[in-house]
């Protein structure tokens, strides 16, 4: 005959939950990725990537030896991108002192009101050989 203590040592205690139950896994993914894509307009919208390249061509005149060319895209003006960005990449530019200034559109966010500021404040780039702009990336 088994004692009470007896049995209670057969009687195996459940182990404790663990911190990360799949359930719980799935819930604080799902709610990083929300608060992931909510945050990244917000993120992208001030995000001004610099990146000097130089490039080889074969048989270049020397004319265009050691241009330098500014290339800007994608500013996207609109309720998340604010001028005061536009306005640090026209400085940015500007203190590179590029010989032709290139810009490849993407310049506002869906409502045609953020053209004109847009454009305002992009009227400042100035460079020896031109600006140059074309209303949409091919």
């Amino acid at each position: 005959m088994a004692t009470p203590d007896a049995t209670n040592d057969l009687v195996q205690e459940p182990e404790p939950p663990s911190k990360w139950s799949r359930r719980r896994f799935l819930k604080n993914t799902a709610r990083a990725a929300v608060l992931g894509g909510l945050a990244y307009p917000f993120i992208e919208a001030s995000w001004l990537q610099v990146r000097e390249v130089t490039v080889t061509i074969p048989r270049l005149p020397s004319g265009f030896r050691g241009l330098r060319v500014a290339h800007l895209a994608d500013f996207h003006h609109g309720p998340y991108t604010r001028l005061g960005y536009i306005r640090r990449a026209v400085e940015y530019t500007q203190g590179f002192a590029p010989d032709l200034i290139a810009l490849v559109g993407d310049y506002v966010q869906a409502d045609g009101k953020y053209i004109e500021p847009c454009f305002g404040v992009l009227r400042d780039l100035a460079a020896p050989i031109g600006v140059y702009a074309v209303l949409e990336g091919v």
